[in-house]
Formats: C-alpha cells, structure tokens, sequence
C-alpha cells in the first residue's frame, strides 16, 4: 500500500494546493508549495492562524476542511478572539465562531497589558477536534478561551455577590477559563465545560480550557470524548492565592480533566503522579500539568466505524490483506490507559 503524504507537513508548510482526502504518495523529490492565507478581518496583534486544526469536509466540496482561529482578535471587547472553518480548496471562510460569552476590558476585570493595551478572554486560544459528539456524522469542534473570567457568587468558598471587575475579594474567578463544543455543520452550542475545581484571582489564573485533546471513547458509549488541561490550576483548589504559601499547597500544580462528549459530565480528574510531586508543599514550578494534553489518536464515530468497516471488507477481497484482527489489537491498547487514568509511561 502506497505511503501517503503526513498531514501534519501539508499544514506545517499551509500547502501544496488544496488539502485532499487522499494524498499520493511523498518522495524526496516531492516538491511543497506554501501558500498564504491572509486574515480576512486583519488588525494589529489579532493573531491570526496562532491556531489550525483538519476537519472533515463540511461543505461537501470533497476537500478536508480547517478550523482556526485569532485568540487575540478585538470585537465587541478588546481580545476577545474569534474562530474561522476555512475551506480546505480555496482557504475561503465558510463560517465564523464568536464566544457565547464574549468579554474584555476592565468592566469584566481584565487588567491592560503591559503595553497598555487592554486584555481579554482569549476566545479560541486553543480549538480541537475530537469527532463526531452528536452523531450527525461530521466532526464537531471545542474551543476553548485562555483567561474567561467565571462569575461563581463565591471566592474560594466563602459567598460573595460582587461582580467580575469589582475589587477584590469578589465572586469571579478571574483567569478560570472555559471551553465550548460547536456542531461542526451549524455551529450550535453543543456542551459548555467549566473547570470542575473552581478557582481563580487576577494573579493566579487557573488557564482551564488553554490546551484541549481529543480523548478516543473512553466511556465506551461510541461517542468521542474530551481532555481538557488546566495547567494554572492549584491542589487544593485556590490555595495559592494567598503569600507565603499554605502548608500542603501546590501552587500551579495543574491538572486536566476527560470530560464524555455524549453529556458533557466529568468523566475523570488527571493529577501528576505522587513521584513526581514537588514535595508536600510548592510555590514555584510546580508541574504545570496539562500544558498539552492529546489522546493517542482520533476517534471514529459509530457511523464512520461501519463506513470504515465497508471499505475494508472491500479492501481485504481486493488484496487479501487481514486487517480486522489489527485494528482490534490496535483499538485494545488505546482504550487501556483512558480506562483507568492510570500512568503508563513516564518520559523524562
């Protein structure tokens, strides 16, 4: 079976014409033509591209499909972001995403930047495609936001009905961030996922919803599901806030979190391993975990998995190639470690 061209090199270099469902196979004499895509709302620092992801073909023109996105673009508020479904063929735009909750500026309690100019959530600070979450047989998409503040009615516990933006103490959680996932085909709110260890000040941000994953089905229920990283986060939750550090914290540990695509409910909390802990107590460099999450591949949604089903059926009678036995063996040792959230390798 010929080798085919690795996606990952025909959107590192933005391509070699259109981004295709099949590509032939690579050479070393391949020859790769970059091409440019400029931002279509163009504004200073707006950051546009900062983010790409492959969809499936969602306007039927046979080509995959890109989501990305300016995580710093102004709109209604300063930084509050955007994202963009480019088409793969011709890099038009098919579709624009805003935040269901847009914010920025001081009124929501974001501070300027050091430049002086004013701050903002961040709306599509990190967008990821996991599959199909409700069956209609097109990849669907989760965007995430690097600073969305969370009103809450409370500050690490203790009620408090001052708005984001007022003094502190208040009852926002600044910097706690947040995720949404889209329908791929109409852009419909789907799920809303919030960090299921509430916390957050404006010098402690907690960054929930700056790295998404897709997580396989780890529910086995035939949906994919979701890895969400909130690397700012303290154990135990908010502790950090105060100087010096309590006893028994762990300041900007971070943790992550798979939440199931079908519900959108907590499936599992991801914590650094014992061994790796820096002691009982921490204030700096603490972990960070969940600075990147990624599950070991993508899932496929039972609709796929029958059409993927039929081209091998197709594919073994044409060429006599066993391949229902590899794909099971292949799929086992994926679903083990998303089981258990138990730590299977440890790189150092």
């Amino acid at each position: 079976m010929p080798r085919r061209i690795p996606l990952f090199l025909t959107l590192a270099l933005l391509g070699a014409g259109a981004l295709t469902p099949v590509a032939s196979a690579a050479t070393p004499s391949t020859v790769f033509r970059p091409f440019a895509t400029p931002n279509p709302e163009p504004q200073p620092g707006g950051r546009w591209g900062e983010r790409l992801v492959v969809s499936d073909d969602m306007n039927a023109d046979g080509v995959k499909d890109i989501w990305t996105s300016t995580p710093s673009a102004d709109g209604q508020y300063p930084d509050q972001g955007r994202v963009y479904l480019l088409s793969g063929k011709d890099r038009s735009i098919l579709r624009t995403i805003d935040s269901p909750e847009p914010q920025g500026g001081t009124a929501f309690g974001f501070p300027d930047s050091d430049t002086g100019v004013p701050s903002g959530a961040k709306f599509g600070f990190y967008i990821s495609v996991p599959g199909d979450l409700n069956g209609d047989g097109k990849d669907d998409v989760v965007v995430g936001t690097d600073a969305q503040n969370v009103y809450t009615g409370a500050k690490n516990g203790v009620p408090n009905t001052a708005p984001c933006g007022a003094p502190e103490p208040n009852g926002c959680n600044e910097g706690q961030g947040k995720a949404w996932a889209f329908s791929g085909t109409t852009s419909r709110v789907l799920r809303v996922f919030d960090n299921p260890d509430p916390q957050g000040t404006p010098a402690n941000r907690a960054r929930f919803g700056s790295r998404i994953g897709r997580a396989g089905d780890v529910t086995g229920d035939g949906v994919a599901d979701i890895v969400i990283g909130a690397s700012g986060s303290d154990v135990p939750a908010g502790c950090g806030d105060v100087t010096p550090v309590p006893a028994g914290c762990r300041k900007d540990q971070g943790q992550a979190y798979v939440f199931n695509g079908a519900t959108g409910a907590r499936v599992r909390t991801l914590d650094l391993p014992a061994a790796d802990q820096q002691g009982a107590s921490c204030a700096t460099n603490c972990g960070q975990l969940g600075i990147s999450v990624q599950g070991p591949r993508r899932h496929q949604s039972r609709r796929r998995r029958r059409s993927a089903r039929r081209r091998r059926h197709v594919q073994r009678h044409r060429q006599d190639v066993p391949v229902q036995r590899q794909g099971r063996d292949r799929a086992a040792a994926h679903r083990r470690p998303g089981a258990t959230g138990e730590s299977l390798l440890r790189v150092p």
